[in-house]
């Protein structure tokens, strides 16, 4: 069951339009880092996300936070422009994959979004974020 909630996972990502320029122009503007939370395991962790658009034009970043006494480290993959200040992008780390929306103000100096793994699409967790610095 798994393999076919990838398979479909993937096959929705690379269906996802990509809005014109004005749209991407605007959503390049979330570079930069934020800290924040996101609640994980039962309860909110302090999470640092880097967003940046690469050489190549396209939107990654990764991530870390800390829980149990441990940092983790993760990254954010195949960002796309779903409307003017919305990201969605897929996350991977050690203890898998999913899906993450973040919903910016509209100069992205914050975020409220959402996550939640392939094995149970209902589910979706909180993640927000300040920035604290622009993208260099």
């Amino acid at each position: 069951m798994r393999g076919k909630a990838t398979l479909l996972f993937l096959l929705l990502a690379l269906a996802l339009p990509v809005q014109g320029d004005e749209a991407w122009d605007a959503v390049s503007g979330a570079q930069g880092i934020y800290e924040g939370r996101a609640k994980s395991g039962g309860v909110f962790v302090p999470v640092e996300t880097r967003l940046m658009v690469t050489a190549d034009g396209t939107l990654e970043g990764s991530y870390s936070f800390f829980q149990d006494g441990e940092t983790y480290h993760g990254t954010l993959l195949r960002g796309r422009a779903t409307g003017p200040t919305r990201l969605v992008f897929i996350w991977h780390d050690a203890w898998g994959f999913g899906t993450l929306s973040l919903d910016f103000d509209t100069d992205f100096s914050r975020f409220v979004g959402a996550w939640g793994s392939l094995d149970d699409g209902a589910l979706a967790l909180p993640w927000i974020g300040v920035r604290v610095e622009p993208a260099d």
